[in-house]
């Protein structure tokens, strides 16, 4: 019985994990039915194996922090870098979507009307990428002279091309506006420099 408890735990290692014949593996089987010792000893290394002592526990609990910091280190990253780049898009889109002048060369009249106290101007622009956006401005030199504004965007829903019609009714603060001592109305770009003569009685 010793010289076979001898031979049993030897081959516990391999038996425990999965190494061993089927032969010795039946023959270790039956022995530990009869043998307490090697049925204990058996019992033993199993717990060994399935719990290590503290400090293997603790080793390898602490190798797994420094990976398990840079995964979040890393998620963070890529979370922060998503939301810049949402604000930047947003940022850019904002600044393309502000209407503003552009040079009056880029602006090509085709009418102007003046009746009723009502201004209309169409017009179309020499570049497709600048839509009209609806907004305007006309200033008065209250003398005898109008400055008109049109506004465009690069980036527009309300207006696929760079034709406009302009329909102002004066009112407020050119509400006492005699439309009929206009003499010249200008397109101004967006440098005050920038003017163009486009209509004159």
């Amino acid at each position: 019985m010793r010289n076979q408890c001898g031979i049993v735990r030897d081959l516990l290692p391999s038996y425990i994990d999965g190494l061993c014949s089927n032969e010795s593996k039946e023959f270790i089987e039956i022995h530990n039915k009869s043998c307490d010792a090697c049925r204990e000893v058996l019992n033993q290394m199993k717990t060994e194996v399935s719990f290590p002592n503290e400090k293997d526990r603790v080793e390898r609990l602490t190798a797994k922090k420094p990976f398990k910091k840079l995964k979040n280190i890393l998620i963070i990253s890529i979370s922060s870098l998503l939301i810049l780049a949402v604000i930047l898009t947003a940022i850019v889109f904002e600044y393309l979507n502000q209407p503003r002048p552009v040079d009056t060369n880029s602006i090509i009249i085709q009418e102007i009307v003046i009746e009723n106290n009502q201004l209309t101007v169409i017009g179309d622009t020499a570049h497709s990428a600048l839509w009209y956006s609806g907004e305007y401005e006309i200033n008065y030199d209250g003398v005898e002279t109008l400055y008109l504004i049109p506004r465009y965007r690069q980036v527009s829903k309300e207006n696929s091309s760079g034709r406009f019609v302009i329909n102002h009714e004066f009112r407020g603060e050119l509400l006492e506006l005699d439309l009929a001592s206009i003499n010249k109305i200008y397109l101004q770009g967006k440098n005050p420099s920038d003017i163009r003569l486009i209509w004159e009685r």
